[in-house]
C-alpha cells in the first residue's frame, strides 16, 4: 500500500465523541492539545486520526509535520494523519 496524507485530526470532533465540550491547545507544542472536561488526560492522536478518517488505529499513523527534527514539537497544529 502506497502511503497516503489523509489530512488534519479532527480534535475538537474526538473530544465531543468522547463526552468531552471541544479541544483546547494548553501548550504551544504538537503535544499541547486536551479535552476540555479533562485538561489532564493526553489525547493520543493516533485515536484522533482513526476516529477523524473512520478508521482503526491499525489503519492510521500520526505524524507530526515538523520541517526539522528540532522542529518536531514546535505547533500544535502540525499534525497530519496518514494511511
Amino acid at each position: 500500500m502506497t502511503p497516503h496524507d489523509l489530512g488534519r485530526p479532527n480534535f475538537a470532533g474526538y473530544c465531543q465523541h468522547i463526552g468531552h465540550r471541544t479541544a483546547e491547545v494548553v501548550a504551544s507544542n504538537a503535544y499541547g492539545w486536551r479535552c476540555t472536561l479533562n485538561p489532564s488526560l493526553v489525547i493520543k492522536t493516533v485515536n484522533v486520526c482513526a476516529w477523524t478518517y473512520h478508521l482503526s488505529t491499525s489503519q492510521v499513523v500520526d505524524v507530526s509535520g515538523a520541517i526539522s527534527r528540532f522542529a518536531v514539537f514546535a505547533s500544535p497544529y502540525s499534525w497530519q494523519c496518514w494511511t
